[in-house]
């Protein structure tokens, strides 16, 4: 089912280009940040102050923003992938057309909003990590 029009996806791929960009971007300076001084001085002081456990969050906090940046990165890609295909803004659940809205305000959603529903509620605690 194709429901977009060629400007549509066009419009679509412009801010999936951008986005891929801005996370581009917003990953390099994570990497810098980590040998900037400043951030060296911060974790040390983290450190000192609270031993080692405050140094490990730091760094795992900078972990998982980056694991969340390449994760959109990779779901951009399936994106673009879907547009290459033709499944492009087609539900993946369900195979009705997901809405033009939809699309524009999340441009990596593979599903309808219903099904998108119904998925989260299913899936709610998958992945989540344990202590």
């Amino acid at each position: 089912m194709r429901s977009l029009t060629e400007q549509q996806i066009a419009t679509l791929k412009t801010g999936l280009d951008n986005r891929t960009r801005e996370l581009s971007a917003e990953i390099r300076a994570e990497l810098a940040a980590s040998d900037d001084e400043q951030h060296r001085n911060l974790a040390n002081a983290a450190a000192n102050s609270n031993g080692e456990s405050l140094d490990r969050a730091f760094v795992d906090v900078e972990v998982a923003l980056i694991d969340r940046q390449i994760k959109e990165l990779r779901d951009i890609e399936a994106a673009r992938q879907r547009m290459h295909n033709g499944a492009y803004g087609t539900c993946a659940d369900c195979e009705e057309a997901v809405p033009y809205a939809r699309l524009l305000a999340y441009p990596i959603a593979k599903r309808c909003i219903t099904c998108q529903q119904k998925h989260d509620k299913t899936h709610a605690h998958e992945n989540t990590p344990r202590l």
